[in-house]
């Protein structure tokens, strides 16, 4: 990007990054760059060199051409030569010489210093040295050439030693001074103070510099002052520019995904500009609704020297146009008209400080250790140093200035709750003490009784002056049900775990709750487009080796998810999906014969809330993740000095839509090349093993997926359950369809082999069921497919080979084989009101928690009315198992009748060469098994005589019946 001519006329040296510089007008000084100490600026001529304007380098002593008279009038500084009297002036453009050797290149000298091109500012960096920027263009920094020609010349950028300079004056005095020495002081210099205005700021880094306005009707007003300009941000008309003086307030706002800014008169900062020439425009100031556009995030930056807050966008809009994109940021830059500030890459102009004479804000700024001028403290935390209830911290929400406490759910409903209450009060001359709405701790123990507890209403923190009985602070206090996760995070991305910590308190769990190293990244596809993000935890120790760690009686590991749930309307329905599944599904085979008691093809999970950074950030599902640990596969063998690796267990996630996914039939998958070591293949990413340090085998997967698209009818009847688990298979069908799982017929699930080298079933893949969100009544955008609870599954399943070949097997019947799961699932699991009341306690726990509130507060686009999409979902529930008893014919079972005895049984089998004879007296499901309960057929028979082959040679079961063939 190009970037726009900057007027630093204007610059203010008093408002430099760290120290004031102490040059002296008309003096001589040496220039010298950081990357060369030991030289100086010369003339080329006065040395034999082809530069105009020479660097010196190992010079024994300094000669004259070597000085510099630097003297500053109203445009800026002039640097003339001591010999020649001639002054730097930025040229644009190369020179060079009959020899082709460079000679200048855009630094050369002149004999009239009257253009702005001949002038230069000078700013301190952190380094501790000095950038020299151009007035006439503010792109140009002096630069020391780095190929050995030793010329000078300028750069479009200043960012390593050899674009660091120091000046040094006839005594071998450098013009960069320590603060302390410097008289002129300016209102920002240093980390804190108060300015000229009254105003407290601060540039120390921290993660919240501004108060967020909770009270529209009492604002926490702030100042914004560019560090690099020096200039203030104000209003002309509807546009941003830089004025003088603080002539306009801004506050902040919470919202989806960040922050919203509005200026005093009510409006805010919008960046819905129209994409001109360039598309450079001033940011402006629009009416109307806000929610999760205009989007704006802090952080600190310390760029060419300058140090400050940057607001930087998180929003796109539009989507298309890179000129107002997510990660662009305020700017000073000089654009169409006036000094306007713009959006721009984050760069030295990027540089804010803000500042408020709001006690608030100087409050925030106590409790962040940070005291400025005579300005006394106040606020809860000026007072209180720890607080802990029931041995366990409280948390503390920075941005609401209020605390949280989780409590058991067996206090749900009213009971009183007791308990210890720990505070510890900063060094003061009076006594303090603490209490909890109208209720005081016993003196001596701390020992405190709430009555009739309830997290649906706010308490009060009062803290007490002992000696005259005043209340000097106070802080709300919000109880919740639900555990409390905090997280600490410099910064966070989809790619790379990023290193923080975490804590959490789980009022089950007695004692007190540490905080954890742990690593975060991003998690999801789709979802890394929406605000409230789901993170992929890995705890670690301070080695960065994996610790495990059990939370909520779940299993001990490492590796845990915090689904955000930000589609999800009700932020319940992949819960509440897997819930189901991990109830009522069959186990995988090598479960259902004993050899992994404990595997799992389904996660458990813990409502939570959330804080990030130490702010409140929703409500999320922590769980478990679907791994070879959950399902207990047999573990990769590494290779060694005389064996070869060995793979066994094996996993793998569809994650995309494509051939391959939907298994279409007639299509051969598309080949694959194990020894790429690639993490995907055709939309499915290999999750064990690990493909970046172990050997990795698509062949298990590929081999499934050609057996759906491309096997002979015979072929496919006869092998379909050495191919895939069966049972499994069967209960994922009728969960797609049940909940009408659009998203999840190919893609969303996980396809894994127990052990590919085994004796038995070794081709055989099971399901594990993940991301559930599209379904009960919504889609997966959340749009509302309330309507949908008539539809067949073959009506959403976007021909999913694996359920299109089952459906058109005559020899499978695979339709009255599902009619026959679903009539054993539909009296228990299956039922309406057992299937509601899984919404509703979710619902209830969230209601009773307050969480519901605070998630509407927090989210309002994702999360308006939590409670009223459960309502929708009942509704739908009811429509949807009418409608299904109706396709699956199943009619509820009427006392007396279907419980009568028979005489004899309804069914004989009998055993025939190659065949089974089935004898029935009346119409009847009949099922075929091998002895080892690997399913062979399901019929429905309605004839009296039925012979059922061919079948291979053994031992069947039919109806409880062996018989042998």
């Amino acid at each position: 990007m190009k970037h726009f001519t900057l007027i630093l006329c204007g610059l203010l040296l008093s408002i430099a990054a760290h120290a004031a510089l102490s040059i002296e007008s008309g003096k001589k000084y040496r220039i010298v760059c950081v990357n060369n100490p030991t030289g100086s600026v010369a003339l080329g001529a006065q040395h034999n060199a082809a530069p105009m304007v020479y660097y010196l380098n190992n010079a024994t002593e300094t000669p004259d051409d070597a000085w510099w008279t630097v003297t500053r009038d109203d445009q800026g500084y002039t640097f003339s030569n001591v010999v020649t009297g001639q002054y730097l002036v930025y040229v644009e453009g190369r020179l060079t010489n009959e020899a082709g050797e460079y000679t200048a290149k855009g630094l050369q000298l002149t004999d009239d210093a009257s253009q702005a091109e001949a002038h230069w500012t000078i700013v301190e960096n952190t380094m501790g040295s000095v950038i020299i920027v151009n007035v006439g263009n503010s792109e140009q920094y002096f630069n020391l050439r780095t190929d050995g020609t030793f010329l000078m010349g300028t750069y479009g950028s200043a960012n390593t030693a050899n674009g660091y300079f120091l000046l040094y004056d006839e005594e071998g005095k450098s013009i960069v001074v320590d603060e302390a020495d410097n008289e002129e002081g300016g209102n920002v210099s240093g980390e804190s103070g108060i300015n000229s205005a009254g105003e407290a700021w601060e540039r120390v880094g921290l993660s919240d510099p501004v108060v967020v306005t909770t009270d529209l009707k009492d604002p926490v007003y702030y100042s914004i002052q560019n560090i690099r300009s020096g200039q203030y941000v104000g209003v002309s008309g509807t546009s941003l520019v830089q004025t003088a003086e603080p002539t306009t307030k801004f506050y902040f706002v919470q919202t989806d995904g960040g922050l919203n800014v509005f200026a005093d008169n009510g409006a805010y900062v919008s960046t819905s500009f129209y994409n001109n020439y360039n598309g450079r425009r001033a940011l402006s100031l629009s009416t109307g609704d806000t929610a999760g556009k205009n989007t704006w995030k802090t952080s600190f930056e310390q760029v060419l020297g300058y140090e400050g807050y940057a607001l930087t966008k998180t929003d796109n809009m539009p989507d298309n146009d890179f000129l107002q994109s997510y990660y662009l940021s305020w700017n000073d830059y000089n654009l169409s008209s006036g000094r306007a500030v713009g959006l721009y890459d984050v760069d030295s102009g990027s540089t804010f400080v803000f500042s408020s004479s709001d006690a608030r804000h100087v409050s925030h700024l106590a409790e962040n250790g940070i005291t400025v001028g005579q300005v006394k403290p106040s606020g809860f935390r000026a007072y209180v140093d720890t607080l802990r209830l029931g041995g366990k911290d409280l948390t503390y929400d920075r941005n609401a200035k209020a605390y949280y406490a989780t409590l058991p759910e067996s206090l749900r409903g009213g009971a009183d709750y007791s308990d210890t209450l720990h505070v510890t009060f900063k060094a003061n001359d009076a006594r303090y003490s603490l209490r909890i709405g109208n209720n005081a701790p016993e003196a001596g123990t701390g020992a405190i009784t709430i009555p009739a507890i309830t997290c649906e209403e706010s308490y009060t923190l009062t803290v007490v002056n002992e000696d005259t009985n005043e209340e000097v602070a106070t802080a709300p206090l919000h109880f919740t049900f639900l555990p409390i996760v905090e997280l600490t995070m410099p910064s966070c991305n989809s790619s790379t775990y990023t290193t923080g910590t975490m804590r959490v308190t789980d009022a089950d769990i007695a004692g007190y709750d540490s905080t954890v190293i742990a690593a975060f990244r991003y998690r999801g596809a789709s979802a890394q487009s929406y605000a409230k993000k789901s993170f992929a935890i890995k705890l670690r120790d301070a080695e960065g080796n994996s610790v495990d760690r059990e939370y909520f009686g779940l299993r001990d590991d490492n590796n845990w998810i915090l689904d955000a749930m930000a589609i999800d309307r009700a932020c319940m329905r992949n819960r509440v999906s897997t819930d189901l599944w991990n109830d009522f599904a069959a186990y995988p085979w090598y479960r259902r014969n004993g050899t992994e008691k404990k595997a799992r093809t389904g996660t458990r999970g813990r409502f939570v809330e959330v804080f990030l950074n130490g702010k409140y950030h929703g409500l999320y599902c922590m769980t478990e993740k679907i791994d070879r640990k959950q399902l207990k596969l047999k573990k990769y063998v590494a290779e060694t000095d005389s064996t070869a690796a060995e793979i066994h267990g094996v996993l793998y996630k569809s994650s995309q839509w494509c051939d391959e996914v939907h298994m279409t039939i007639g299509t051969t998958p598309r080949a694959y090349d194990n020894n790429k070591r690639s993490e995907t293949w055709a939309s499915w990413e290999v999750k064990y093993p690990d493909w970046e340090e172990e050997k990795i085998d698509w062949g298990p997967l590929w081999n499934a997926i050609n057996f759906i698209t491309t096997s002979e009818e015979e072929y496919f009847n006869d092998n379909f359950s050495a191919y895939f688990d069966q049972p499994m298979v069967r209960d994922y069908y009728l969960l797609v369809e049940l909940i009408r799982g659009n998203d999840n017929a190919g893609k969303n699930m996980y396809l894994f082999g127990y052990d590919i080298l085994g004796k038995k079933y070794k081709k055989c893949l099971g399901i594990a069921v993940w991301d559930m969100d599209s379904s009960w009544g919504r889609n997966w955008n959340a749009a509302d497919l309330y309507y949908t609870y008539d539809q067949p599954l073959s009506a959403f399943y976007s021909n999913f080979g694996l359920f299109v070949r089952l459906e058109r097997s005559t020899y499978w019947s695979w339709k009255q084989l599902a009619a026959q799961r679903y009539a054993e699932l539909r009296p228990t699991f299956f039922q309406p009101e057992a299937l509601i009341k899984r919404f509703t306690d979710y619902r209830d726990l969230f209601l009773e928690s307050g969480v519901t509130e605070r998630e509407k507060q927090r989210w309002p686009t994702y999360h308006p009315d939590i409670a009223g999409d459960v309502t929708d979902i009942a509704t739908w529930i009811e429509r949807r198992i009418e409608f299904l008893d109706t396709q699956y014919g199943y009619v509820p079972p009427v006392a007396g009748i279907d419980a009568a005895p028979t005489d004899k049984p309804a069914v004989l089998a009998e055993g025939g060469q190659g065949e089974i004879l089935i004898h029935a007296t009346r119409p009847a499901d009949v099922t075929i098994h091998t002895t080892d309960g690997r399913l062979v057929r399901c019929l429905h028979i309605t004839q009296p005589l039925t012979a059922v082959g061919p079948l291979p040679a053994g031992l069947y079961v039919v109806a409880g019946q062996k018989v042998v063939v």
